[in-house]
């Protein structure tokens, strides 16, 4: 989910629903479209090709090497792979770009819907793997180094229940970039964009575009990061300058990111 464009003046005008279940019936969509899993895999080939850092943000690159560069210091990861687990990496985008930037051994788990994950088999790379549970990722990897999410969290039935899963594989070092939130209470949107905006690079001249829908839901901050204390040290956080929403009298906010690093042993 690394490239999937935030299109927030959108979420705005659309209805907020009760919850996730609410907002997917709506439109008989959620992340799972087989065409949108298509598409992102298809132009990740194509850009990994020429440049994976194409059509990446300024503040997503500088905050993806800040992660890892983090974690290489925290863990003392020399001489071993950098152990990361992806969470909705797509088709291990980022860890194509990290290696490109920072080349280097790493051990790269991307867990994903079973949708991507079964289109992606092909796109295991040495070091690289996807996979659809959490689970099997972690056992992959062993211990985690790096929980490492873009953009993603937002998008799952239950965001913050997935968050303490995460959570409870006790990573050395987590980092969440360009995530939504509010300011009281959890709001959930149905958010629209076009095919073509999903996956880096134009779309390919194979695919119709058309209009996707996915729920997307805003998690109330405070108890986002009460999830990390007492265990967690906040590094740093910031935005990437998206402006904020007001919709039901809270403020919304997309694209902050937050650098935590886990306390003691």
């Amino acid at each position: 989910m690394l490239y999937r464009k935030l299109v927030g003046w959108r979420a705005a005008r659309e209805p907020v629903y009760a919850d996730y279940k609410a907002a997917a019936a709506a439109r008989k969509a959620d992340y799972h479209d087989p065409d949108l899993a298509a598409v992102v895999l298809e132009k990740t080939r194509r850009i990994r090709a020429i440049d994976p850092w194409m059509g990446v943000g300024e503040h997503q690159a500088v905050a993806t090497l800040l992660a890892v560069t983090t974690a290489v210091t925290a863990t003392k990861a020399v001489g071993r792979p950098l152990r990361v687990l992806d969470f909705g990496g797509a088709f291990g985008t980022a860890y194509h770009m990290v290696r490109h930037a920072l080349p280097g051994d790493y051990q790269w788990a991307v867990v994903e819907t079973p949708t991507f994950a079964r289109l992606g088999v092909t796109e295991d790379h040495p070091g690289l793997r996807l996979f659809d549970s959490i689970d099997d990722a972690v056992a992959w990897l062993g211990d985690v180094d790096l929980l490492y999410s873009s953009g993603a969290i937002q998008y799952l039935p239950d965001p913050l229940g997935t968050l303490d899963r995460l959570l409870e594989v006790r990573p050395a070092c987590t980092a969440w970039l360009r995530t939504a939130f509010s300011t009281e209470s959890e709001v959930v949107v149905l958010q629209s964009s076009r095919l073509a905006d999903n996956g880096p690079g134009p779309l390919p001249a194979q695919f119709k575009d058309a209009e996707v829908h996915y729920p997307r839901t805003y998690l109330p901050l405070a108890a986002f990061l009460q999830r990390f204390q007492p265990r967690y040290r906040l590094i740093i956080e910031y935005g990437d300058g998206t402006p904020t929403l007001t919709v039901g009298g809270q403020n919304l906010v997309v694209g902050q990111n937050y650098l935590f690093v886990r306390q003691g042993s």
